[in-house]
């Protein structure tokens, strides 16, 4: 004679495994999200390092004298290497004004990036 048991508590083994299949497809794009926002995270602060060494740049432009015609340099910074150069241009009809920009590259991740700020300075 075989017993049945009329009061069953607990769960099958397939009922187990369908929770973890259902967990498993909730839980596989947020952890795609986590990296994407570690990614944008390391993104933005290299775009902030790349700004702050262009303003520091030209701060020291706006300190000095009319500054030389090119200048290039290269810097790193948490083992990121930031390669900068300075152009400075005559402005058209204006003697005493020069237009200065620096280009900041670095490489986000593998793709390489470029900034660029822009100011005037006048010979004093």
């Amino acid at each position: 004679m075989v017993k049945t048991l009329q009061n069953q508590k607990g769960l099958t083994i397939l009922e187990v495994i369908v929770v973890l299949v259902i967990v498993a497809v909730a839980l596989i794009p947020l952890l795609g999200m986590f990296t994407q926002g570690k990614q944008d995270s390391v993104a933005a602060w290299q775009r902030t390092q790349a700004t702050a060494l262009a303003q520091s740049i030209l701060e020291e432009v706006k300190a000095g004298v009319f500054p030389p015609i090119a200048t290039t340099g290269s810097v790193n910074i948490d083992n990121h290497k930031y390669d900068w150069e300075m152009v400075v241009t005559e402005v058209t009809g204006e003697q005493n004004l020069r237009k200065v920009t620096v280009l900041v590259n670095y490489k986000e991740f593998v793709k390489p990036k470029e900034l660029s700020l822009t100011m005037l300075k006048a010979n004093r």
